[in-house]
């Protein structure tokens, strides 16, 4: 488990730039990568930990999160697009709490205020991250919280309006890429099926919400595909990852291929029943669509709801 007190000396060299207003780092643009950690040399570890202190709970401890590697507990980032760099810090506040917290700090009229605190889900915290989902110029805050093994990930979005942080929408996901299509950044979301398969959505905003892409699929779904290749490789028998592999190349434009795959894991089909017939079979009937063969699609489309 992945926490550490606040006066540990890795946390503690963190603030000056922040806190002295001055420029050691540039400011960070639109950006789709975790929060920048904040370092400093002129600021005193103990000077640093009692500015921190101050702001959480008596015996908090601060709670990295676990991707990506090497992030701190403390963070800066401009989350209101105004130029100046908040703090963002992830804590848990005692031994006996296991829910995560994140707290915001910023900087007015001189004087640093806690500007928004949040109670998380879970036990531990998977990612802090930025990216423009809404498209309006001023990154959202991603937190992923971990839920455990087999449920996963929770992940709430979180937009700058009104002074404070409110919460736009939240989903769940056991793997989170954040990927650029056509000058938007959109989510691509891996829920866990069976084994090591995993559903996969590319995710944007639409009408308050978070609506599929099918447009950003074909780019996306090439680097599924390859994801399931790998696993057949590991497992070349396993129906369930020729499945998620013709998927993946049907959603890819890929339809010779995904035709072929959904075949084999057709034929590899066990008493189990899953994937079920169906479910290959609209995968075969799209891609002889996709592949101009109509007449052979609604043959195929007859003879297997016969069956």
């Amino acid at each position: 488990m992945k926490h550490h007190k606040f006066t540990t000396s890795g946390a503690c060299l963190l603030l000056a730039s922040v806190l002295s207003g001055c420029s050691m780092f540039p400011s960070p643009a639109n950006t789709i990568t975790a929060p920048q950690s904040v370092t400093t040399q002129s600021l005193g570890a103990k000077s640093t930990a009692n500015f921190i202190e101050t702001f959480l709970p008596s015996g908090s401890k601060l709670l990295p999160p676990e991707s990506p590697g090497g992030l701190e507990a403390i963070q800066k980032h401009d989350v209101n697009g105004d130029g100046i760099e908040e703090v963002i810090v992830t804590y848990r506040t005692g031994e006996k709490e296991k829910r995560p917290y994140i707290m915001l700090l910023r900087k007015q009229n001189g004087h640093w205020k806690k500007a928004w605190t949040y109670a998380g889900q879970g036990y531990e915290i998977d990612t802090v991250r930025f990216a423009d989902i809404t498209g309006n110029g001023v990154p959202e805050l991603l937190v992923g919280w971990k839920m455990g093994a087999s449920a996963g990930n929770g992940l709430d979005i979180f937009s700058w309006s009104n002074n404070t942080l409110h919460k736009l929408v939240s989903t769940g996901y056991h793997k989170l890429d954040i990927v650029r299509h056509e000058g938007r950044e959109l989510l691509a979301v891996w829920r866990k099926d069976t084994g090591n398969a995993y559903e996969v959505d590319i995710l944007r905003w639409q009408n308050r919400d978070l609506v599929s892409d099918t447009e950003a699929y074909p780019s996306y779904f090439k680097k599924v595909a390859v994801y399931y290749e790998q696993r057949i490789q590991e497992m070349p028998d396993a129906s369930f990852y020729w499945y998620y592999l013709a998927d993946a190349q049907q959603k890819a434009q890929m339809p010779e291929q995904a035709l072929q795959a959904a075949r084999k894991g057709l034929s590899l089909r066990g008493k189990e029943g899953y994937p079920s017939s169906a479910q290959f079979n609209r995968i075969i009937i799209a891609a002889l669509k996709d592949l101009g063969k109509y007449q052979e699609a609604e043959q195929f489309r007859k003879t297997a709801r016969n069956k």
